[in-house]
């Protein structure tokens, strides 16, 4: 970055695409779980039985995607195109056989997992089968989210805003299709919902794999020649991409014992509290655009040993972030029981949804400053403090003050998201001192 040179048109340029991306797609999430809610609450549990063991599968892909990420934004940095494009052909080939992996545990070990979520006998059926269907979905968003971390880390995020929101689209259409029964098509319900996801997913995978091998829209384009896999360049994929793996793995592993604790309190209370998660993804993906903009920009400052520039991108990126954050703050507010009546013709289901929503309210100044500085932090390849906060922040307060809050106390589902709403600051906390008092800038390399 030249002297004087404001950094602020640079987070724009980044953070834009994947902001609009992440949102629109929690956005047809949101509808997807609106179409499926008006089957009946039961089928929103059936669905939410799903969500966290899914995302814990997924989380496992962050070992090859984060050191992707972070390794393509050093070499584009550098001008080295060549190590950039060698980085995501190591990162295709890793993910193709985790993916081949976790979707077969997925499907294997559907009826344990569902049974372990809390699976009531009325939905179990349609919480399996629908687990069975997305995870064997992962075979193909494993590959397109390794071109997905490359992209991103070249500073390339409006593809992956257009194939993702074409799959967002996508699912929406066919559910209308598939859940319901329009035009001589079967009503499947939650299995419908199901393939309509599946059939999404990979038509992203096809785009995906067309951007990198066929067309000219991206410097990453790629050919066999890039598909050599190097000891080195595998070991320093895993370097930075382990702790955010573990990262993962710790806060899911976390969240399935903190929703199956909220999914004893009763199938309507879980429900509310899936709409509460469903509408409160807006608020994630505002943050996580930022922390994405972050490690691009941070990461190929350092790879030009600009490091003043690099300071500069995040401070920058902290205060975009929490200035939105504040806005989301604000419409959770406003709009909380409009939103939860979106999904729910049940108002006893949709005041509790509200009271999760005012919650996640508050601790927006916590969690848009955890998510933009864990991101600006892994750009510098210091991914093992984002990996103590989450154990902290997961294990010590949402999990262990939530059982207390629950179980001991008796405050409900008030209680569990009070334990979130604590666990965001102490992550924010840990991760900012990180920052504020840490080397984290000699990790690069």
């Amino acid at each position: 970055m030249q002297q004087g040179e404001k950094p602020y048109k640079d987070i724009f340029k980044v953070s834009y695409p994947a902001f609009c991306e992440l949102v629109l797609l929690t956005f047809t999430n949101m509808i997807n779980m609106m179409m499926i809610g008006r089957l009946s609450s039961m089928s929103i549990s059936a669905v939410g039985y799903s969500t966290l063991p899914y995302s814990l599968l997924i989380s496992i892909l962050s070992a090859v995607n984060t050191g992707t990420t972070t390794l393509v934004s050093w070499k584009t940095g550098a001008k080295d195109q060549k190590g950039a494009k060698d980085i995501l052909g190591e990162a295709i080939i890793l993910n193709f056989f985790l993916g081949i992996i976790l979707a077969f545990l997925g499907v294997t070990l559907a009826p344990a997992v569902v049974t372990f979520m809390g699976a009531a006998r009325e939905n179990f059926s349609d919480a399996k089968i629908y687990f069975q269907v997305i995870s064997s979905s992962i075979v193909f968003q494993s590959i397109t989210m390794a071109i997905t971390a490359a992209l991103r880390g070249a500073g390339e995020t409006f593809i992956p805003f257009v194939y993702n929101i074409i799959r967002g689209v996508l699912n929406v259409i066919f559910n209308f299709f598939l859940i319901y029964g329009h035009f001589n098509f079967p009503a499947l319900g939650v299995l419908g919902a199901g393939i309509s996801s599946l059939a999404a997913t990979f038509v992203a995978f096809l785009i995906s794999l067309y951007v990198v091998f066929l067309s000219n829209k991206t410097v990453l384009k790629i050919s066999r020649q890039n598909f050599k896999v190097t000891k080195e360049d595998v070991r320093k994929i895993l370097k930075i991409g382990i702790p955010s793996a573990l990262e993962q793995i710790v806060m899911q592993g976390g969240n399935m014992l903190y929703y199956k604790m909220v999914a004893s309190l009763g199938a309507y209370i879980y429900a509310a509290h899936q709409i509460g998660m469903s509408i409160g993804s807006l608020s994630v993906s505002t943050s996580t655009a930022f922390g994405i903009a972050g490690t691009a920009l941070v990461g190929k400052s350092l790879g030009k040993h600009d490091f003043e520039g690099a300071k500069k991108y995040a401070k920058s990126t902290i205060l975009f972030s929490n200035i939105v954050s504040v806005f989301v703050a604000v419409f959770f507010i406003v709009f909380s029981y409009p939103l939860a009546l979106l999904y729910t013709d049940n108002t006893y289901v949709a005041k509790n949804a509200q009271l999760t929503l005012i919650l996640l309210a508050l601790s927006q100044p916590g969690q848009s400053t955890q998510l933009s500085l864990s991101g600006i932090l892994r750009g510098a390849g210091d991914s093992a403090y984002p990996l103590y906060a989450t154990f902290f922040g997961i294990w010590v307060f949402r999990v262990a003050v939530a059982y207390l809050f629950i179980f001991k106390s008796g405050f409900g589902l008030a209680g569990a998201w009070v334990a979130l709403l604590l666990d965001q600051y102490l992550r924010a906390a840990i991760v900012h001192l990180r920052f504020r008092f840490g080397p984290w800038m000699k990790k690069y390399n």
